[in-house]
């Protein structure tokens, strides 16, 4: 079961819309990506475990109704570089958005003023 709050996913996700595509030419990318990693690494260790295998979820690597399995693959994989690993990824903010759709969740609400 997914515990991890849609307001801080959907924060991550409006940040990392900013560093792939849409950022103001005064956002530099080194910029976005730093805001992006810094959000990413004050999330506590259950919550960015949660927030890989939401990803997972998200771009069908597991379904649903593996939760539990992506859990476990996601701590076993989690280390002090996971806020690098998941800002690496491509299409980040597509990925836990489809994550949290398929827990019958969205971004919908959370304008960036609202996280």
């Amino acid at each position: 079961m997914l515990t991890l709050d849609p307001g801080k996913v959907c924060r991550i996700v409006a940040r990392a819309r900013a560093l792939d595509t849409g950022r103001p030419e005064n956002f530099p990318e080194d910029r976005a990506r730093r805001e992006l990693l810094e959000i990413i690494r004050t999330l506590n260790e259950r919550e960015q475990v949660e927030l890989v295998a939401l990803c997972w979820v998200g771009r069908r690597t597991y379904a649903p109704e593996e939760w539990e399995e992506a859990l476990s693959e996601a701590r076993a994989a989690h280390s002090e570089r996971t806020a690098e690993y998941l800002a690496g990824l491509p299409l980040l903010a597509d990925c836990l958005e489809g994550g949290l759709a398929r827990f019958g969740q969205g971004c919908s609400g959370f304008e960036d003023g609202n996280l």
